[in-house]
């Protein structure tokens, strides 16, 4: 058979021919190869979901330089107090709703051995009606926060109404919804001397990264509800 076909077809293209065939099944193969070392780049994904919270570390100390560690965490400004409320949130949500859910989303939370609801109200109002309403703002955290904390001590601070007068176009910062972890601190400390250490703290570790100065209001109410 294979005289045959050298009879018709001359030695060199037949030589050519053989050559050919090799160089395709390499080439085939090659591809191959290429294509299963280099697969296609995965699809492009959904963009990161906004972030609910600001967080800062502050470790401070009492009179006695005794040390405490806390975890300041203020709620998105999308997501601040509407303006004279106490039940709502400025985005048209019930606090009582959706407030838990954003708690979830902040688990370094429920690593904290206590834990301090802060109330705030912005500028308008009197200081007494404002304080007031910070006041409530405050025990509205502490009603969610009772059921989660799980027994654990719970301490309010009602800064009251913000003292530094800006237009009104920013004073919506102002009615942040902010909650404070104490992750541990030394146990021989008393009800003020944790207010001592968190005051000092506050004052000197906290504003720029959270977007708040929180010594611009008028009060410093700290008590234990609890």
């Amino acid at each position: 058979m294979e005289n045959w076909i050298q009879k018709i077809i001359p030695k060199w293209i037949l030589k050519n021919l053989k050559l050919l065939l090799a160089l395709t099944v390499t080439i085939t193969v090659t591809v191959t190869i290429v294509i299963n070392v280099h697969p296609p780049p995965n699809p492009p994904q959904n963009p990161p979901p906004t972030k609910d919270w600001v967080t800062q570390d502050v470790t401070a100390t009492d009179s006695f330089g005794r040390k405490i560690n806390l975890l300041i965490a203020i709620l998105s400004q999308e997501k601040r107090w509407m303006l004279g409320s106490v039940n709502m949130l400025e985005n048209n949500e019930p606090f009582d709703v959706f407030f838990p859910q954003y708690l979830k989303k902040l688990p370094a939370i429920y690593d904290c051995s206590e834990f301090i609801a802060v109330g705030v109200a912005s500028q308008e109002g009197s200081s007494k009606y404002e304080f007031s309403r910070a006041d409530k703002r405050a025990d509205k955290i502490l009603e969610i926060l009772r059921p989660i904390c799980g027994g654990r001590n719970l301490y309010k601070l009602n800064l009251g109404k913000y003292s530094t007068v800006k237009s009104e176009s920013e004073t919506s910062g102002q009615r942040r919804v902010i909650i404070i972890g104490i992750k541990n601190r030394d146990p021989a400390m008393t009800i003020e001397d944790i207010k001592y250490a968190l005051y000092g703290g506050l004052q000197k570790q906290v504003g720029a990264k959270l977007g708040l100065q929180l010594v611009e209001y008028s009060n410093f109410y700290f008590t234990n509800p609890s």
